[in-house]
């Protein structure tokens, strides 16, 4: 209908208050930003993966779709210069899931809390009418005067990108081609094996990224990067 997801966002934020005792960054960056003491901030994110809209079953193994699930909602707090420290998961389920796929899944993302250093203290588990939807709510922390804020970009900066850009959609691309089958490569062993060597860094930057928390926070602490 024309309507965009920059146009709801928006509309959301027009319709609450964006003020309170505690909150320093609300609606409209990477993470809300909340007061913790004097030195520190609380960052807190949410991230859905809804199954045909975010991934397909039939080539992400549940084991590193676990792990990507932690990882783009990680991302996040690396993108303000901070450290994952909780994480929440809401998990629906279609009545006639696999225990096998479930157990997998679970596995993934303990790991991948273990590997960026967060815990996994709660959440919630709902029947889903036949789509697998997987919600994260990752709760960060940063020194108060390194954090970094999308405003901080100013005419004329300068874009640094770590990686290769355009990776994880050219690994997308393979699988919907149909030139690569996935199935249950790499489901034990932790990582995407058994393609293509060429293709290897495109597969595994779709089904198994990697947030680069420690390098964001190490530049936070520069002073050299606003934004």
């Amino acid at each position: 209908n024309g309507y965009e997801e920059r146009d709801l966002i928006e509309l959301i934020r027009n319709l609450v208050c964006n003020e309170g005792e505690g909150l320093v960054q609300g609606i409209g960056d990477d993470c809300a930003v909340v007061e913790k003491d004097r030195q520190n901030v609380w960052l807190l994110t949410m991230d859905t993966l809804i199954e045909s809209v975010h991934f397909d079953c039939s080539w992400h193994p549940s084991y590193l779709l676990g792990r990507k699930a932690v990882s783009v909602n990680v991302s996040d707090i690396a993108a303000m210069g901070g450290q994952p420290v909780f994480a929440l998961l809401s998990l629906g389920l279609p009545t006639d899931f696999a225990p096998e796929w479930a157990t997998e899944l679970s596995r993934g993302i303990n790991d991948a809390c273990r590997q960026y250093g967060c815990l996994l203290i709660g959440g919630d588990t709902v029947c889903s009418p036949g789509k697998v939807s997987l919600t994260l709510t990752l709760i960060g922390e940063a020194e108060r005067d390194h954090v970094l804020y999308r405003y901080g970009a100013c005419p004329g900066d300068i874009v640094w990108v770590s990686g290769s850009l355009g990776y994880a959609a050219a690994g997308l691309d393979c699988f919907r081609s149909g030139k690569i089958v996935g199935g249950n490569s790499g489901i034990n062993a932790g990582t995407p094996t058994g393609y293509p060597s060429e293709l290897a860094a495109c597969i595994k930057a779709h089904l198994d990224p990697e947030a680069r928390v420690d390098l964001a926070g190490a530049l936070a602490r520069t002073g050299y990067i606003h934004a």
